[in-house]
């Protein structure tokens, strides 16, 4: 047996890029031939065998991992639970090993294991052939500072992401995809007034963050008002409650124990968003790197019942003592089904050219949640828009954006 992998995916790897080997083997012109791959998952353990003929003229082995791969990786969002989350499922050893099967009576001979670590995440088409793992996995002894989020428009010298706003029993979530001991020690919440006066600081632990178990270093937390304000106490050390009324905006920032605390990065701004005057809605889209990203809708909203009724004819005629008749209150048409879906037509905030950019991905997410707050949780919606409008680089104008959006789910009604 002769075979040489060429071509293998990195050590970390988004689950829904391809998944790429390339390898060769000196016996491909041996009796029956065939190249025998035998993929893992290594929480489950379960295995599938793919039998593969070797490439016409060249000989060599193409194959993508992702057909395996895309059948045990899951998405993850906090859905009313606070502080730091292991995202579950989210995060998969896979090992795959490549051999061949050879001979008059072919004999299976086995290759060596090649472990790799995918996520949910994809790389956009043009940037994939450039696709270096250090842009999202953090690491603390490089000083690779990184968080899963597509948001990297800077509106704030300092700041990893443009400045956030949040709402009164709304979320808003932090991933991070580390490998290293002591990565993402904790987080510091910084608390101003109005006047830019820092009020207090309250910090919040990741218990995880200890060893290299990889299990344990995808993990993500609430950081919006819903989060910080129903966080239990346990959790946080300094400040508590975190946000009072005095609090006008807060900084979340990556502090590890130096001493005394240091900040590695400062991730982001929220500033507390006033009570909205009409309805407001939140939504959480799946991003293309994994995380779920927010939007808000304050602007003035529109619902409608959609109402839809599966019907049969009958006659309205009836034999009562020898006489065949009708009553005028007698249905020619019944309702034998009768259900109803309500549909959202929901309006952002006015947004700068870039942020509009991002948002739009809204669109394309297979993956949206409405946030009905710290009671009900997060309700799984779908949005129906095909497009939303990106302003041109010239634009300076500030713009909105528009989506509809229904309910997953049908109620039923009483039928006739």
């Amino acid at each position: 047996m002769a075979i040489t992998v060429n071509q293998q995916p990195s050590a970390y790897q988004p689950a829904y890029s391809p998944l790429i080997f390339e390898a060769t083997s000196t016996q491909i012109a041996s009796a029956n031939f065939t190249y025998t791959i035998v993929c893992t998952d290594l929480i489950t353990s379960a295995t599938e065998t793919f039998e593969y003929e070797q490439a016409p003229v060249t000989g060599e082995l193409v194959f993508d991992a992702f057909d395996f791969v895309n059948r045990y990786i899951k998405n993850y969002v906090p859905n009313n639970v606070y502080g730091f989350q292991k995202c579950t499922d989210a995060i998969r050893k896979i090992r795959v090993n490549i051999g061949e099967t050879y001979g008059t009576t072919p004999t299976y001979y086995v290759g060596s294991n090649i472990d790799f670590i995918v996520w949910n995440g994809c790389v956009e088409y043009l940037e994939y052939p450039n696709y270096d793992q250090t842009d999202y996995v953090y690491k603390n002894s490089t000083n690779n500072y990184k968080y899963i989020t597509s948001d990297t428009y800077n509106t704030l010298t300092g700041f990893y992401t443009s400045n956030k706003v949040t709402y009164e029993d709304k979320s808003h979530f932090l991933y991070c995809l580390s490998s290293e001991d002591n990565d993402l020690e904790f987080i510091r919440i910084n608390c101003y007034d109005s006047s830019g006066t820092l009020l207090h600081y309250s910090d919040i632990d990741n218990p995880y963050e200890a060893g290299t178990n990889y299990l344990d270093k995808f993990v993500c937390i609430d950081v919006g008002a819903k989060g910080l304000t129903e966080i239990s106490s346990g959790l946080v050390t300094g400040t508590y409650p975190i946000l009072t009324s005095s609090v006008a905006y807060y900084d979340v920032i990556d502090a590890y124990t130096m001493p005394p605390a240091t900040a590695r990065q400062n991730v982001s701004r929220f500033y507390i968003g006033c009570e909205a005057k009409h309805d407001l809605y939140t939504l959480h889209f799946l991003d293309k790197k994994g995380n779920y990203e927010t939007l808000h809708f304050p602007k003035k909203s529109e619902i409608s019942l959609e109402g839809e009724k599966s019907t049969y004819n009958q006659t309205p005629y009836r034999l009562s003592s020898n006489t065949w008749a009708y009553s005028t209150n007698t249905p020619n048409k019944r309702v034998f089904n009768s259900n109803s879906q309500k549909a959202f037509k929901l309006n952002s905030d006015w947004l700068q050219k870039n942020t509009v950019e991002f948002y739009s991905h809204i669109v394309n997410s297979p993956s949206v949640y409405l946030d009905m707050g710290s009671t009900i949780g997060l309700i799984p919606v779908i949005v129906s828009n095909n497009a939303i409008p990106i302003p041109n680089m010239n634009d300076r104008n500030l713009r909105s954006i528009q989506v509809d959006i229904r309910y997953t789910f049908k109620e039923t009604w009483q039928n006739g």
